[in-house]
């Protein structure tokens, strides 16, 4: 099994202007970029990095790290706001007075709540993971919102959420905490060896929602020290997998990246139910 590289979604690319602050200031692992609005065939080259296999240099990886406990003070669960966006050309809202999100390469749309939630102002504007610091872009989300951006200066978002494809699979339940570890991964490692994240895979589960059936991976992550002043000494990362339809041999999924046990941490109430509630685009 492959993760999506160049290929199986948005185009990739140097980030334009230089690498803008990531979720963390020493590695600039997550970068929210503007990319340059020259289209690629979908069908271009894919990179195929091993999932399983993907790590670091001098990185210990995976099934390290206790669960997190619950947030000190989860961000509050107020009843939504009403939205003064509409959402044409979608079903009704999942959740009433939340706003609409599209990943319109992987036929996706999810929902964020209205307040304190930046959506990507269009496609080719995206969440990119740049896995070697050198400014070019690895692996892209598309459709991609972000919560609280910029708590501190050197700290992107207290949470990320985003769509992204996987090759040469169509196993949900096997692949999908392979996904949730890889971003746990990504989004909290710096660039010295003793900078990088560990995680542990909490629970796989079934998923059934809005008529896609596939799996739910809950993965908790242990961040190193001295990233930022910002940074979080735990981490929660959901994703969701499902076949893609519309490409043989894929897989598709959709995850939210979170710090945790912060004031501002997003809950994993809403968590769950941004993740619950995405479904198909036609």
């Amino acid at each position: 099994m492959s993760y999506q590289g160049g290929g199986y979604g948005p185009p990739q690319g140097p980030m334009p202007g230089g690498p803008p602050p990531g979720r963390q200031s020493a590695g600039n692992r997550i970068l929210i970029v503007s990319l340059a609005l020259v289209m690629v065939a979908a069908a271009a080259i894919a990179i195929g990095v091993v999932v399983w296999s993907f790590r670091g240099e001098g990185r210990e990886g995976g099934g390290t790290a206790a669960s997190p406990a619950p947030s000190a003070s989860p961000a509050s669960e107020e009843s939504p706001e009403p939205s003064p966006e509409a959402s044409s050309g979608a079903d009704d809202l999942v959740n009433p007075g939340w706003k609409l999100a599209t990943a319109e390469f992987y036929d996706f749309y999810y929902e964020v709540p209205y307040s304190d939630w930046t959506l990507s102002p269009g496609r080719g504007n995206d969440i990119g993971f740049d896995e070697n610091g050198d400014g070019e872009l690895d692996y892209v989300w598309e459709g991609a919102a972000s919560y609280l951006r910029s708590p501190c200066e050197d700290w992107g978002a207290r949470a990320d959420v985003g769509a992204f494809g996987v090759l040469d699979s169509t196993d949900t339940e096997a692949s999908v905490p392979k996904v949730a570890e890889l971003w746990g991964e990504l989004g909290y490692s710096g660039e010295k060896e003793d900078q990088a994240s560990s995680t542990e895979v909490r629970s796989v589960e079934a998923l059934e929602v809005n008529g896609l059936s596939g799996h739910l991976a809950i993965v908790d992550v242990t961040v190193p020290g001295g990233l930022s002043e910002c940074a979080p000494e735990k981490a929660v990362v959901y994703t969701a997998a499902f076949p893609d339809e519309e490409r043989e041999g894929r897989l598709r999924t959709l995850s939210v990246v979170a710090d945790a046990g912060v004031p501002d941490a997003l809950s994993e109430s809403r968590m769950r139910r941004i993740i619950e509630s995405v479904r198909d685009i036609g």
